[in-house]
């Protein structure tokens, strides 16, 4: 839309509508949970910001979606996520949504672990917290990740772990819709659904 006019012409509009009525509505992509899914759907070029208060399974229903989408749709996420350290907690929580078993090892074998890591390691790309700290450092580590393997998934938990300097003067409201500005239009571009998990004050 770089060369098109302030005021879209007719012919565009007509274009687009048409496109859409033949084509049909988007359907989204469906979560794997019947009640959830009647209400609500997510799609690639998206940012979703989940919020509620601490502990209360933000995280969790993260995992559970992203594991959901990699079970029925092969998609692979890239986890900014310091909330879930030490990275072996997170790596267990996940083996348990995998093999729907408890992580114990009265309950997994050591070839069922050893197979889950070898699979989720493939599918499932961590950040080094210790050396990915701002935002401006996550996206352009993960426009890497995206050519050189494939990532369908940014998840970011929690934006309170991004490290970031509001300039002088400006309020925090306005920094924050700046953030999710670039977040969306790094979807868009990217084509990726960005989670966003963020504590309110």
């Amino acid at each position: 839309m770089g060369n098109m006019p302030t005021v879209l012409p007719k012919d565009f509009l007509l274009n687009h509508i048409n496109s859409l009525y033949e084509e049909g509505l988007p359907s989204g992509v469906f979560t794997g949970v019947n009640c959830l899914d009647k209400i609500f759907r997510l799609d690639r070029g998206r940012l979703l910001t989940v919020t509620g208060v601490p502990n209360y399974g933000k995280s969790e229903f993260v995992d559970f979606l992203v594991t959901s989408f990699n079970k029925r749709l092969g998609w692979k996420t890239l986890f900014f996520s310091p909330e879930n350290q030490p990275i072996e907690l997170h790596l267990s929580k996940l083996v348990s949504k995998f093999i729907n078993k408890p992580f114990h090892k009265d309950s997994i074998s050591k070839d069922e672990l050893n197979k889950s890591i070898s699979y989720i390691s493939d599918n499932f790309y961590f950040f080094n917290y210790q050396r990915v700290r701002t935002l401006e450092d996550i996206l352009r580590e993960a426009e890497a990740v995206i050519r050189d393997r494939g990532m369908d998934v940014l998840v970011l938990d929690a934006y309170n772990k991004i490290e970031s300097d509001i300039p002088a003067g400006e309020i925090e409201t306005s920094f924050i819709s700046k953030v999710l500005d670039k977040l969306t239009s790094f979807a868009i571009k990217n084509n990726i659904l960005i989670i966003l998990v963020a504590h309110p004050k």
